[in-house]
């Protein structure tokens, strides 16, 4: 959905989650030009004024989904993540529906066989994850046959081999990480309500044996076999969505981006906008005093021999793929 592309003040990741996505760095950004922009879209053609306040509509409308995913669904531990489409969002949020309506719509999401397929590709830009990934394909096979007993301690396992593997001097599995320190810079799940609030059942203790059923992927008391009721679509969904998260701070754990010139000034801006209008009236007047005029292959003069020639190449070039 969202990729970092950016750094800010030469920092790698923000010292703590964000309070809504609009602190991100690039949607900051973003906002920022679309505000330059509009501050002087006087000076824009009403093509180009149209093309931005649609792009401006398009933000608004991905800052408006996330915000409301997260608004319902993030008190129950659900995650946006990279791979998850703002379409497949919207069609979650559709008619303002209970968190429980919302929930059942995200456990269907994941369930289908084609989504599915779709997500476990995105996870293979993560380097530590591909050799994982043959175990991670079997845990879908078994997932969308509801053998979730199976699902949700090997998607567990998996999420702490991941971390683990992140920084080789550390050697710290999910579990034996800080919440907090689990922030993604100008990532979605570094929300407030993202992946450092999503972990908190992750990390919490059980020293008696639980018969009730439950809906957080309580990773100590599963693998430790004090919870013995975790086996339910709920749960091992929460698994799948965390694991993605986690591999979209795993990503930009890997690859942290790099620094960027700042952007333009409002003298560049202007300048650019005042050379634009000035080749479009060039063009304009090019084209009203154009005449047709017709010419010989063969028998040319200089003017119709410098047209045939130029034609020739740009076709040439276009045939050549350049």
């Amino acid at each position: 959905m969202f990729k970092a592309n950016q750094m800010e003040d030469s920092k790698s990741k923000p010292s703590q989650s964000y309070g809504s996505i609009e602190d991100m760095p690039s949607i900051r950004e973003l906002l920022q030009q679309f505000k330059v922009l509009s501050d002087i879209s006087f000076l824009l053609a009403e093509d180009q004024r149209l093309e931005l306040n649609d792009k401006r509509l398009e933000l608004d409308r991905i800052i408006s989904l996330v915000e409301r995913f997260y608004l319902l669904l993030g008190p129950r531990n659900w995650v946006v993540h990279d791979s998850m489409k703002p379409e497949a969002i919207e069609e979650i949020l559709a008619n303002n529906p209970t968190p429980e309506e919302a929930e059942a719509r995200l456990v269907a999401y994941y369930q289908d066989p084609e989504i599915m397929k779709w997500l476990l590709n995105f996870l293979n830009r993560v380097k530590p994850m591909r050799c994982r990934f043959n175990l991670i394909e079997k845990v879908s096979i078994d997932y969308l046959a509801r053998r979730y007993h199976a699902v949700v301690p090997i998607l567990i396992a998996q999420m702490d081999g991941l971390v683990n593997d992140i920084d080789s001097s550390k050697r710290k599995g999910l579990h034996a990480r800080d919440p907090n320190s689990m922030i993604a810079w100008d990532s979605v799940t570094a929300h407030h309500m993202g992946l450092s609030h999503a972990l908190k059942p992750f990390h919490e203790s059980f020293r008696k044996t639980m018969t009730e059923s439950v809906t957080e992927v309580y990773r100590h008391g599963i693998l430790h076999g004090n919870i013995v009721s975790y086996d339910n679509e709920i749960v091992a969904t929460k698994a799948w969505n965390l694991l993605f998260a986690v591999a979209d701070w795993a990503y930009i754990e890997l690859h942290p981006p790099k620094p960027q010139e700042s952007g333009l000034s409002w003298e560049e801006v202007l300048e650019r906008l005042s050379e634009g209008r000035r080749q479009r009236a060039i063009a304009e007047e090019y084209i009203a005093n154009w005449k047709p005029w017709e010419s010989d292959i063969v028998n040319c003069d200089e003017r119709g021999y410098e047209v045939i020639t130029k034609t020739k190449n740009l076709l040439g070039a276009w045939y050549d793929k350049r």
